[in-house]
């Protein structure tokens, strides 16, 4: 189940996040009893296509379980400007941001932290009394993928070049990797290599003696 976000006017916005927060869906996933109880916070997960996402499915139960009075939605939108508007009214306090508007989203932001600017990708958005500023955490769990892993000196092959390997590739130049690119669009792969060095590959150059990771 999901939300597919309506292209309503402002003035109305406040009147559907009380139509979502009340639906029998959200109720129910929250045990609540009284339909005058809904969730305090509301946080979200904004893509195009979106019904894959697990993430509400992970995130309100650990709400629940840590005694957060949120939920997150997912919202399916094909603008993310008009998304983006709309977050102060309804209000969203915190969004996670999926394909394809990792890099779409950072000019409708007020900040933008240092390592996203570097990075140009965001996926993660936090609504503080109406500032809203993008952060990539994307880093932060390639980190800890390649915690036991010595990246210096390392031939790395990076398969893709949509928001995640932005950050993949951040992780791997600051430690010293050598990045190899592998991508069906040149395009997106030549702007991986000019932000973060490396150099692109045909599958037919590829070989396993010539990868490290």
């Amino acid at each position: 189940d999901f939300i597919v976000f309506p292209e309503f006017p402002t003035k109305d916005l406040r009147k559907e996040r009380e139509r979502i927060l009340r639906s029998p869906r959200i109720l129910e996933e929250n045990h609540m009893n009284n339909k005058s109880n809904i969730p305090l916070t509301l946080n979200a997960v904004v893509g195009n296509p979106i019904l894959h996402s697990m993430s509400p499915f992970l995130h309100t139960p650990l709400y629940r379980s840590l005694g957060i009075d949120a939920v997150l939605l997912p919202f399916e939108v094909n603008n993310i400007g008009k998304f983006i508007a709309a977050i102060h009214t309804l209000p969203i306090h915190l969004t996670a941001v999926t394909m394809p508007f990792k890099q779409a989203v950072m000019r409708h932001l007020d900040r933008v932290s240092p390592q996203a600017k570097k990075i140009k990708a965001v996926n993660t958005i936090v609504n503080r009394n109406g500032v809203l500023t993008g952060y990539n955490t994307d880093v932060d769990g390639i980190r800890f993928a390649f915690r036991n892993c010595r990246l210096s000196g390392k031939n790395v092959l990076l398969i893709g070049a949509g928001g995640v390997s932005r950050a993949a590739a951040y992780v791997v130049s600051k430690n010293g990797g050598l990045l190899m690119y592998l991508n069906r669009t040149k395009r997106n792969a030549l702007a991986l290599q000019e932000d973060f060095g490396g150099e692109l590959r045909a599958e037919s150059e590829l070989s396993s003696d010539r990868i490290d990771v």
